[in-house]
C-alpha cells in the first residue's frame, strides 16, 4: 500500500501534487521495456496542485490543465454543484501521484509517479477565483483508498 500525507491548508483543505496526463502516454510508457528514469515529464504530462474534495463525486480539472496537457474535449456534460447545474466540457485523462521523491546517493533527484487508477472521465470546472489548485480530486479516486484527516490538520491518503 502506498501513502501520501501532508497538512491541510487553512481555508482550503488537503492539497497534494498530482500529475495529469493523456491516457495514451501512460500506455506507451508502460510498454517500453528499456525505459530509463524520466528527468523531465514528456509532453502531455504535467504536475498540478490537487484538492482532495470529498464533496465532489468526480475528479475535475481546470480549463488551464486541459489546455496545457493537450486534452481533447469529448463533449458536454451537466455538472451539478451547490450553485446549480451547468454544462461543462468532459475530458478523458490519467491521474498520477508522485511518490518517493528524494535525492539518491549520486546527488540526483529521483522518484516515481504511480498511475494506480483507471482513466478518468472528468469535467472541467470554473477556476476563475484564483484558487490555489487546478484539480479537484473527487470521490471517484478517493474511494479507491483511505483518506484520514486528523484534528491537527494532518492528512494521509493511502491506496
Amino acid at each position: 500500500m502506498s501513502c501520501l500525507s501532508g497538512n491541510c491548508q487553512k481555508g482550503t483543505g488537503a492539497i497534494l501534487t498530482v500529475v495529469i496526463s493523456e491516457p495514451k502516454i501512460i500506455s506507451d510508457l508502460a510498454q517500453k521495456k528499456d525505459a530509463s528514469p524520466m528527468r523531465t515529464p514528456p509532453k502531455g504530462m504535467r504536475p498540478y496542485r490537487g484538492l482532495l474534495d470529498t464533496g465532489a463525486s468526480r475528479t475535475c480539472i481546470s480549463p488551464k490543465v486541459a489546455e496545457e496537457v493537450g486534452l481533447q474535449a469529448r463533449g458536454m456534460m451537466e455538472m451539478v454543484s451547490a450553485s446549480g447545474t451547468t454544462p461543462r466540457q468532459q475530458y478523458l485523462f490519467a491521474l498520477g501521484l508522485p511518490m518517493g521523491t528524494g535525492i539518491n546517493p549520486s546527488g540526483e533527484e529521483e522518484g516515481r509517479i504511480l498511475f494506480p487508477f483507471p482513466p478518468i472521465e472528468g469535467l472541467d470546472f470554473d477556476a476563475g477565483r484564483n484558487l490555489p489548485f487546478d484539480v479537484l480530486v473527487g470521490m471517484d479516486i478517493i474511494m479507491h483508498g483511505s483518506l484520514k484527516i486528523d484534528f491537527d490538520g494532518h492528512f494521509s491518503f493511502c491506496f
